[in-house]
């Protein structure tokens, strides 16, 4: 038992310490970050249609959930593994954050729609969806390096977490399920919002 509360209290001080570090970036927006945003926010409007807006919201707030989730039913290792131990008192807390809902909102288009018009055959799909979502992941994080200094959606840690913790290498087993549900999700999907869109004009 006092083994156990030692680990603990050691994962606890090194990841308060990485976070110390990591938070002590954090500066208010450039100014460039607030057209950077506009343009991002312009492009998505205006070169997405009804339907694929409304696969953007609905994928964001679904992936909100499946993070919350996820951080719930997983515990962080003092070297920053992350084990999928469902019920384990070590569990972390359920976590999400609006920065990821906002990014993957205007991000969804590429993730699914593009990915899905330049990568014709399902099972090519689902086995290079961990490179589709270190992109996503590179590309979001990066963008909020840029305005806020730090990631205040997701940092990942351990030897594994590479480009200023915005992905990690472990998780591509996570990423290749999440690929097979999109599949099967992503027909109902669109059958779905073309026909809210159509119901909406």
């Amino acid at each position: 038992m006092l083994k156990h509360q030692h680990s603990t209290d050691g994962k606890e001080r090194t990841i308060r310490e990485l976070e110390r570090i990591r938070l002590a970036r954090r500066h208010s927006w450039p100014l460039l970050g607030y057209p950077l945003v506009l343009m991002l926010v312009a492009a998505w409007w205006s070169a997405t249609s009804l339907d694929a807006k409304l696969r953007s919201l609905v994928n964001a707030a679904a992936f909100s959930v499946i993070e919350f989730t996820f951080y719930a039913m997983t515990v962080e290792m003092p070297n920053g593994d992350i084990l999928l131990r469902p019920f384990d008192p070590r569990c972390r807390k359920g976590h999400t954050t609006v920065h990821q809902f906002i990014c993957n909102v205007i991000y969804t288009p590429i993730l699914l729609d593009v990915y899905v018009d330049a990568v014709p055959y399902w099972p090519l799909r689902v086995l290079l969806f961990p490179l589709n979502i270190w992109l996503l992941e590179l590309v979001q994080g990066y963008v909020l390096i840029y305005l806020h200094g730090y990631n205040p959606a997701w940092t990942y840690y351990g030897k594994d977490a590479y480009f200023h913790g915005n992905i990690k290498l472990s998780y591509w087993p996570f990423w290749i399920a999440l690929g097979g549900a999109v599949e099967l999700a992503y027909p109902v999907e669109v059958a779905s919002t073309q026909w809210a869109a159509r119901l909406i004009f």
